[in-house]
């Protein structure tokens, strides 16, 4: 069977995800501002489907990456340093999805996020470091950016909790809610960067 390299898809699915996320957390929060807290959580619900999907399709491939070893020479950063970050962004997307659906609170997942976040900037580093990518300062970016956004679920995901029980958010709520956006929005940039090119680039070089 012949290796196929799925980053360039992988990298799309950040892309996607990043702005599923920015967008849902965006009209719940108009929501919030122009409603109250009463309509909160169902607009919140809108998102459980998509972001479960994503999910899904990323803990499939993660997984896939994950067990393919040896990968040709020269790829093994695909299923270390890509591929374990990649695996947990998945598996906290569908944690989100489930806790929604499920209607329990958000807070604990926001704090697995932010763990997850603190490990993206690791790696991120250990790639620009080891000058393991092409484009290691893009890597890095990316992956800091992911870790940022990471960070700031956890008082994001926080101040939700608040809000479904009908209490008012802390004052720091509109500013986490920026910075959050921000380092989505960055993350996904550097992630069309870099795979982008990418899908021509494997289109051509085909194994």
């Amino acid at each position: 069977m012949p290796f196929i390299d799925d980053l360039a898809l992988e990298l799309i699915t950040l892309v996607m995800t990043s702005g599923v996320v920015v967008y849902l957390t965006g009209i719940t929060y108009l929501e919030y501002r122009k409603n109250g807290p009463k309509n909160v959580e169902e607009t919140l619900r809108l998102g459980m489907f998509p972001l479960g999907f994503l999910g899904a399709v990323i803990v499939t491939l993660g997984l896939w990456q994950e067990m393919t070893w040896p990968f040709p020479a020269g790829s093994a950063l695909y299923n270390i340093a890509f591929g374990d970050a990649y695996l947990i962004f998945g598996v906290i997307l569908l944690a989100v999805a489930l806790t929604i659906a499920f209607r329990q609170k958000l807070q604990i997942v926001g704090f697995f996020a932010l763990m997850g976040g603190i490990m993206a900037i690791y790696y991120g580093t250990i790639i620009y470091t080891q000058n393991l990518t092409k484009s290691p300062l893009g890597s890095l970016a990316m992956y800091t950016a992911f870790g940022i956004a990471g960070l700031f679920t956890f008082p994001a995901t926080y101040a939700y909790d608040s809000m479904a029980e009908g209490k008012k958010p802390g004052n720091m709520f509109g500013l986490t809610l920026l910075i959050f956006w921000l380092f989505f929005i960055f993350a996904a940039v550097f992630a069309a960067i870099i795979g982008v090119p990418a899908v021509l680039e494997h289109i051509q070089s085909t194994p």
